[in-house]
């Protein structure tokens, strides 16, 4: 059960680094196409 909980933790982690990444580099694109 824990170890469940902590292999679940350490696949969130990178998961919200990326989704902060892919919707960074997005409004960067979006701000490129506006100009």
């Amino acid at each position: 059960m824990i170890i469940s909980l902590v292999m679940l933790c350490t696949m969130a982690l990178p998961l919200s680094w990326i989704l902060k990444f892919s919707v960074s580099v997005m409004s960067f694109f979006g701000v490129c196409h506006l100009i």
